[in-house]
């Protein structure tokens, strides 16, 4: 009579193979998921620094000096002028923007609406 108890190799190897074809199927939506948020985050990030960018021209308008009819607002000036608080992170990834090198160059268009891009 054979009272040994536990599992045997078949057993173990099925559970590792179910546990594998889960693991293929689950990896690829979670990197999917964490993807589409850091890109939300970006674009949430990119939103405020483009209407801190505004505020600051709209409070400065009178006293900048626009050149082909676009300026640039360095985020070191929106730090200082407490419109952004540093520092501040990029969610693609995870490092710190350049407050001295990184601006926002905003333009006037012919309809004298603002474009604001990142550089």
């Amino acid at each position: 009579m054979n009272n040994a108890k536990g599992f045997t190799l078949i057993e173990i190897i099925g559970v590792i193979g179910i546990l594998l074809a889960i693991s293929l199927i689950a990896i690829p939506s979670i990197v999917s998921i964490s993807n589409k948020n850091n890109e939300k985050n970006y674009q949430e990030i990119l939103e405020t620094m483009y209407n801190s960018a505004e505020i600051y021209v709209e409070k400065n308008r009178n006293a900048l000096t626009w050149t082909s009819n676009c300026i640039d607002v360095y985020l070191k000036t929106l730090v200082s002028e407490k419109l952004l608080k540093a520092p501040i992170i990029n969610p693609k990834d995870e490092t710190e923007f350049d407050l001295n090198n990184t601006y926002i160059q905003v333009c006037k268009e012919s309809d004298n609406t603002l474009t604001y891009e990142l550089k």
